[in-house]
């Protein structure tokens, strides 16, 4: 990638190099920052990225996956027998809350 090193002088006399991005012309603090600006960005994976992902799918669905095993690590576990809390149904990927007990809802069923 072609890049355009900007020489300047400092008021106290010292020459200084800022470098800019030959795509687009924006401006960089250093020359290995200019020459990637541009170019697709890459996953830790390797695989190219679209604009504005910071993950491809794989990566995302594994770093999900972790993320959502570290919650249910972290979790308090509780016996079915030892829940006294509010209950809850589950309707297709919904789960919407009730007033009364697990237990009341679960022991009306045959």
């Amino acid at each position: 990638m072609n890049i355009i090193d900007l020489k300047g002088i400092t008021a106290e006399g010292k020459e200084c190099h800022v470098w800019a991005c030959g795509v687009c012309q924006m401006a960089k603090r250093s020359r290995d920052e200019a020459e990637q600006c541009c170019l697709p960005a890459k996953c830790k994976c390797g695989k190219e990225l679209t604009r504005y992902q910071t993950f491809c799918d794989a990566c995302r669905k594994l770093e999900y996956q972790r993320q959502d095993q570290e919650r249910y690590d972290k979790a308090k576990k509780v016996k079915y027998a030892d829940y006294t809390g509010p209950g809850f149904f589950v309707d297709g990927d919904e789960c919407y809350d009730h007033k009364c007990p697990v237990r009341d809802i679960l022991e009306d069923k045959p």
